[in-house]
């Protein structure tokens, strides 16, 4: 596929535009020509509401719907609040353990979530042995759905 950026000028297509790409599909092909405006937002992109960010005593909360008789382990905030909350639940035999785990959507370091989230994970003698995610946060509603 070849294509070439034109700035400020008109383009194959005739627009005058901030930017036009046109891409030229095959040799014997007419070009195409697609015109982007850069002052003017898409329209057929929803309003997004701001994102809803739970608080320390939301998040355990939630924790607790699925974790009872836990003790608390790791919590790591950044400048919106907990993006991160661990408690653990100690399980009926000998070096089993539970981890619950919340996530806030984003990325941070080499933590990274597409959707806020509780997740399980099952360790045997200190080895995860299985685990899935139990809820989703819905933002719209502000209720956590389970999976």
């Amino acid at each position: 596929m070849e294509g070439r950026q034109v700035s400020g000028l008109k383009g194959a297509c005739g627009h005058m535009a901030s930017l036009a790409f046109w891409f030229q599909h095959r040799p014997r092909m007419p070009a195409k020509c697609y015109y982007l405006n850069m002052e003017q937002r898409p329209t057929n992109i929803p309003e997004r509401s701001p994102e809803k960010i739970l608080s320390s005593e939301e998040v355990l909360q939630a924790l607790s719907l699925y974790a009872e008789g836990y003790t608390l382990g790791r919590e790591l905030s950044d400048e919106k609040g907990v993006y991160l909350r661990e408690v653990e639940v100690k399980g009926e035999r000998e070096g089993e353990m539970t981890e619950y785990l919340y996530m806030r959507k984003g990325s941070y370091g080499m933590n990274q979530s597409d959707v806020t989230a509780i997740s399980v994970t099952y360790y045997q003698d200190g080895m995860p042995v299985g685990g899935e995610r139990v809820a989703v946060f819905n933002e719209e509603t502000s209720e956590w759905v389970q999976k």
